[in-house]
C-alpha cells in the first residue's frame, strides 16, 4: 500500500481544526463530540443523504479532505473500523424503502478512504464490477454530490478486494482533472443539507471546515423540541424535565444557527418553530426568529406553541395560566408576530376577550391558524376579517359564535366540536374560495340537527368531510331544494366519518341526490371504543343519545346518478343494512366504476379490546363471492366491487380515514 501524501496529511489538519469547533454544535443539537472523531458514525448519514436525492439526480463521490489516518492492514488507525464494514452496517439498517437498488451507490475502497457514488440513470450489478477500480494515490473521504458524470473509463488500474464487491465505492484524487469539487456551488450542499432534518444537517459541520459553515447557510429550518432531545435521555428524565431539556435545545439551535447566517445570503425559505410555554424561551426564540426576519428575506415562518400538559389534563387554573404566558410572549415579540404566515395554538384561555381578534390585526401575512382547545373568560363572537388566511383550524374552542365575515382567501377549514351549543357556532360570509371543509361533533340528546342548506348557504364547496364520533347524527336530511341544489352543485368528494353502527344508511342518499357532480363518496361505518364514552351512568347524566340513527325516505323512486366512479365505505360487515346500502348505491348511480369495501379499521388504543360488535368482513373467497352475490343479485351494473383488508388500504384512501 503507498504512503500516504503530504496533501492527504495537510487535509487532515485542516479537518482537526474544524473539528476543534464542533462542541458548540454538540451543545444545541444535542450531539456527542465524539462524532469530531469518530467519522464512520457519519456513514449512514451520508447513504440517507444519497437516498434521498430524486432519481433524476445523479451523485458521485469526490475526493474530499478529511481527518482520517491511513489504513494499515485493512483497519483505519483513526476509527478503528474494518473497511466497507461501516458501509454494510449502514446500509443494512436503512429503511427498505431507502434502501439503494442493487450495485448502487457502487462502493470502491482504497486506504484510509470511502465514498458514495450514486448513479440514477445506469446500474453497475455488484457481480460486474470490474476488478480495475482504483488509483495507487492516497483517497480521502468523499461527499455526496449531485450530477457530477463518472463514466467507466475514467476508473484507473488497482485490484479491488473480493469483500469488497457488495458495496463499492469510487473515489476521485485530487490531481483529476475530473475532480470538479472546488467549483461546486454552495447550492448543490445545501440542496442536499435542506433533506435532512436540523439535527442531521448540524452532525455534517464536522466534515471539513467548508462544511462547518453550511448549517448556516440552509433555507429550510425545521426547529422542534423533542426532535433535539438526545434519545439516550427520554429514559431518563421525569416528562417536566425532558419538555425542560427539549425547550432549551430549540433556543441554543435557533440562536446559534440563525446568529451565523450572512444578512445578505440566501433567503430562508421555510422557518418553522415548535416550542413549550416555559420559562423565558417562547422570548428568545422570538427574538432570535425576529433579528432573522429584520436582516434576511423568510418567506414561510411557522410557531407551533405547545403547553406541557395536554388537552385532557388540562384545568380550568392551567388553561389561564398558559394564557397569559402566551400573552407576555406575544406582547414581548410583536414584530416576530408580524412576520409570521403559520401559528398554531393550544390550551389557552384569555383574560382579555378581544386578544384572539388582537392576534389576526397583528399577524397581517398570516395563511394558517390553528386553535385547539382555546376560549376567553368571557365568550364572545370571534370575527374573523383577513386578507391573507388561507387555512384555519377551530377544534375544541369555546367561543360563542365564530363569524367568517371577509376572509376573501380562505380555502380550507375545520370546525370541529361544539358541545356546549344547540347549534354549530360557526356562520359564513364572504368565503368565495373555501372547498375544503370539514365539521366534526359529539351530538347529545338536546343538540338540535343541522340542515346543511342552511348552513352552508353561503359557501360552494367542493370538498366536503362530517364527521359523527360514533355517536349520534346531527345532519338532518333534506329533499331536493333549490336551496340545497345551489349549495351542493360544486360538491365533489363527500367523506362521512365514523357514522354509528348498526342504523340504517339511507340517509346518505339525500347527499347524492343534492350533489349531482359527486365523484367520490367516502363512508366509515364504526363504533370506536376508545373514542367513546363506555360508562352507562355517565352517558346518562352527560345526556348522550341513546338512539343514534336517523330516518328518512327519498320522495325520488328512479333517481340516477351519472358522475359518481367511486364508493369507498371503510369498516364494511356483511350485515343486512349495509349490503342494502351498496345495493342502493350501486341501482342509482349509472357509471359507478369501483366499489372498495374494507375490513374493520383499528388504532393502537383499541389493540387488544373487543369490539363492540362482532366481526363479520368476508375473509374467505367463498364468503366474498356470496356477499358479491347479495349485492349484484337484479342490479345490472359494470362496477369493480373490492373487498380489501386494511393492511392492503390505496394510498389515495388513507387520508380519508378519520
Amino acid at each position: 500500500m503507498p504512503a500516504p501524501s503530504n496533501t492527504s496529511k495537510k487535509g487532515c489538519d485542516d479537518d482537526d481544526a474544524a473539528a476543534k469547533d464542533f462542541p458548540r454544535y454538540a451543545s444545541t443539537a444535542s450531539i456527542s463530540p465524539v462524532t469530531a472523531v469518530a467519522p464512520c458514525s457519519l456513514f449512514p448519514l451520508l447513504i440517507q443523504c444519497a437516498a434521498l436525492l430524486p432519481g433524476r439526480l445523479r451523485a458521485s463521490a469526490v475526493s474530499w479532505q478529511r481527518c482520517i489516518a491511513p489504513v494499515s492492514g485493512g483497519y483505519s488507525t483513526r476509527c478503528g473500523c474494518q473497511r466497507g464494514a461501516a458501509w454494510d452496517d449502514a446500509v443494512q439498517h436503512l429503511p427498505h424503502h431507502q434502501k439503494p437498488p442493487r450495485g448502487r451507490p457502487l462502493l470502491y475502497a482504497r486506504c484510509s478512504t470511502v465514498a458514495v457514488a450514486w448513479n440514477a440513470q445506469s446500474a453497475l450489478p455488484a457481480a460486474d464490477v470490474p476488478r480495475e477500480a482504483i488509483s495507487s494515490k492516497t483517497w480521502r473521504i468523499a461527499q455526496v454530490v449531485p450530477r457530477l458524470d463518472v463514466e467507466r473509463n475514467q476508473w484507473t488500474n488497482a485490484m479491488m478486494p473480493n469483500h469488497l464487491n457488495r458495496l463499492t465505492i469510487h473515489c476521485l484524487a485530487k490531481g483529476n482533472p475530473d475532480d470538479r469539487i472546488s467549483s461546486l456551488p454552495n447550492g448543490i450542499l445545501v440542496n442536499i443539507l435542506d433533506r435532512l432534518d436540523v439535527r442531521a444537517a448540524a452532525r455534517t459541520s464536522v466534515l471539513s471546515r467548508r462544511w462547518s459553515q453550511l448549517p448556516a447557510m440552509l433555507s429550510r429550518f425545521t426547529i422542534s423540541a423533542w426532535d433535539l432531545l438526545p434519545s439516550e435521555t427520554k429514559t431518563s428524565f421525569c416528562n417536566a424535565e425532558l419538555v425542560r431539556m427539549a425547550n432549551t435545545a430549540v433556543a441554543k439551535v435557533t440562536k446559534s444557527i440563525l446568529a451565523r447566517r450572512d444578512p445578505g445570503g440566501w433567503p430562508i425559505r421555510l422557518l418553522s418553530m415548535t416550542f413549550y410555554l416555559i420559562d423565558d424561551v417562547p422570548i428568545s426564540v422570538g427574538h432570535a426568529v425576529g433579528n432573522a426576519m429584520a436582516t434576511c428575506k423568510v418567506e414561510k415562518a411557522e410557531f407551533t406553541v405547545l403547553t406541557e400538559k395536554g388537552r385532557l389534563e388540562c384545568t380550568i387554573d392551567d388553561l389561564v395560566k398558559y394564557g397569559a404566558r402566551f400573552v407576555s410572549f406575544f406582547n414581548e415579540c410583536m414584530d416576530t408576530f408580524a412576520g409570521l404566515t403559520c401559528l398554531y395554538l393550544a390550551n389557552l384561555r384569555f383574560a382579555e376577550s378581544d386578544f384572539v381578534s388582537n392576534i389576526l390585526v397583528t399577524c397581517k401575512r398570516l395563511k394558517h391558524l390553528g386553535f385547539l382547545n382555546c376560549d376567553t373568560e368571557n365568550w364572545i363572537a370571534f370575527q374573523i376579517e383577513h386578507a391573507e388566511l388561507s387555512e384555519l383550524s377551530i377544534v375544541n374552542c369555546r367561543f360563542d359564535v365564530v363569524k367568517l365575515d371577509w376572509v376573501p382567501k380562505l380555502t380550507w377549514l375545520v370546525f370541529e366540536f361544539w358541545m356546549s351549543f344547540k347549534e354549530p357556532p360557526l356562520s359564513f360570509g364572504y368565503v368565495p374560495l373555501l372547498n375544503v371543509l370539514s365539521v366534526s361533533n359529539v351530538a347529545l340528546s338536546w343538540h338540535e340537527m343541522v340542515e346543511l342548506s342552511t348552513f352552508l348557504h353561503e359557501t360552494s364547496v367542493r370538498d366536503l368531510s362530517l364527521g359523527f364520533k360514533c355517536e349520534k347524527i346531527w345532519v338532518q336530511p333534506e329533499c331536493l331544494t333549490r336551496w340545497l341544489a345551489s349549495v351542493f352543485h360544486q360538491l365533489r368528494i363527500v367523506n362521512l366519518v365514523d357514522i354509528p353502527e348498526g342504523y340504517d344508511l339511507t340517509w346518505t342518499m339525500f347527499i347524492l341526490e343534492a350533489a349531482p357532480s359527486l365523484e367520490e363518496f367516502y363512508m366509515t361505518v364504526m363504533d370506536h371504543p376508545c373514542g367513546m364514552q363506555m360508562d352507562q351512568e355517565k352517558r346518562k347524566a352527560k345526556s348522550y343519545s341513546e338512539h343514534k340513527g336517523v330516518e328518512w325516505e327519498s320522495p325520488t323512486s328512479n333517481f340516477k346518478h351519472h358522475r359518481l366512479t367511486k364508493l369507498i365505505i371503510f369498516c364494511f360487515q356483511s350485515e343486512d343494512y349495509m349490503v342494502s346500502h351498496v345495493r342502493r348505491v350501486l341501482k342509482a348511480v349509472v357509471n359507478l366504476g369501483d366499489v372498495y369495501l374494507y375490513d374493520r379499521l383499528t388504532c393502537s388504543k383499541c389493540r387488544g379490546v373487543e369490539p363492540l360488535n362482532p366481526i363479520r368482513f368476508p375473509e374467505t373467497s367463498k364468503h366474498m363471492c356470496w356477499v358479491e352475490k347479495q349485492i349484484r343479485r337484479g342490479i345490472e351494473s359494470l362496477a369493480t366491487i373490492h373487498f380489501l383488508t386494511t393492511a392492503k388500504i390505496r394510498e389515495d384512501h388513507v387520508s380519508r380515514i378519520g
